[in-house]
């Protein structure tokens, strides 16, 4: 048994390799999100200052 089938709990070093890939894309996809709501969060802060201002 590899060290990466001991980490994901896979019975082969392919199951291993499919499961690193598989965690390696979610943990892509979280950050992407994270990013793009902190971008949201940024842009609603902008525009509630503009209107404050404005108003």
């Amino acid at each position: 048994m590899s060290v990466h089938t001991e980490m994901t709990g896979a019975h082969t070093d392919d199951a291993a390799a499919l499961i690193a890939d598989a965690r390696e894309r979610i943990n892509a996809l979280v950050r992407e999100r994270m990013t793009v709501s902190a971008r949201i969060r940024q842009a609603r802060i902008t525009l509630q200052s503009v209107m404050a201002t404005a108003g």
